[in-house]
């Protein structure tokens, strides 16, 4: 699935559900680059599911297996060639950079599954699938609502 990902193509289009729509590049990254945001890490990903994965990745008993996952998934990771000539390269290295941190945690929560209490990442996923952009959460995690732009 990764592979036939075509990365934020429909980014700013209108977003089916209930969620929060965010109208720009700028609104949707802000939230997310912002150094010291208590909600997010260094990469932008929401903290509470994010620290579930890591737990994951620093078990002994998941973490080679991760490891080897991430090391085969890398190449689809480049977001690159998706990514609007317009965006400042901070944001497109951010980005580049988000989407690793994310595949990252998705193999995580999907080798981990049996211990975490949590599909974040892997509902991120079908958002990315769907060519949009999943930029962190409005409200109280798990409740509120995702942000897509």
């Amino acid at each position: 699935m990764l592979g036939e990902i075509k990365w934020f193509r429909r980014a700013g289009a209108p977003k089916p559900g209930n969620v929060a729509a965010v109208p720009s590049w700028e609104a949707a990254l802000a939230p997310l680059q912002t150094r010291n945001a208590p909600r997010y890490g260094p990469n932008g990903h929401l903290l509470p599911p994010s620290l579930a994965c890591i737990e994951v990745v620093e078990s002994s008993v998941y973490g080679p297996l991760w490891q080897r996952a991430r090391e085969d998934a890398f190449d689809y990771c480049n977001v690159g060639p998706y990514l609007p000539q317009a965006l400042p390269e901070v944001a497109r290295d951010f980005l580049d950079e988000y989407v690793y941190e994310f595949v990252s945690f998705l193999l995580a929560e999907i080798i981990g599954a049996e211990q975490l209490q949590t599909a974040y990442f892997r509902e991120m996923l079908a958002w990315f699938h769907a060519g949009y952009f999943p930029c962190g959460w409005e409200g109280a995690w798990p409740e509120g609502r995702r942000r897509v732009y």
